[in-house]
């Protein structure tokens, strides 16, 4: 009995603590289509767009919230991009996180740098499904990428 309750508590400990998975990201057209949903803190970050600047992605994703019927509060610049803020009914708060991305790769002792990318992280309540559907929205108003 002993060993059983304790195997459980142990199950149980790793489910809480395995908080974060990978999941895909409706990026239509995308290079890389997936994501990290972070259960924990309710984040889905790792989205990245190619062929959209900062700005581009920005004005996307505050007419996202427009459309999702998710009041728009504000922004903040930070280095590289722009925090996003929003209210959604019941008082959820919604932030988006959009950063411009320049990635250099190490070749020897030679850096090279690879194809820039802007970056979104949403956080929007507890379920990846609001997150992803901001996503989507984002996404369907940018270009395709080739």
């Amino acid at each position: 009995m002993k060993k059983n309750l304790i195997a459980i508590s142990f199950l149980a400990a790793a489910a809480v603590l395995s908080g974060c998975m990978t999941i895909n990201v409706d990026q239509p057209g995308s290079k890389r289509p997936e994501g990290t949903w972070n259960s924990i803190t309710g984040t889905l970050s790792g989205v990245r767009y190619y062929n959209s600047d900062k700005d581009a992605v920005y004005r996307a994703a505050e007419e996202a919230m427009k459309d999702l019927n998710i009041a728009v509060m504000g922004y903040t610049p930070i280095r590289n991009g722009y925090t996003l803020f929003g209210r959604a009914v019941g008082d959820v708060k919604v932030t988006i996180d959009i950063v411009s991305v320049q990635p250099q790769q190490k070749s020897g002792k030679v850096a090279t740098l690879s194809a820039p990318y802007t970056e979104v992280s949403v956080s929007y309540g507890w379920n990846s499904g609001d997150a992803l559907r901001i996503v989507s929205k984002i996404s369907s108003r940018l270009a395709p990428e080739s």
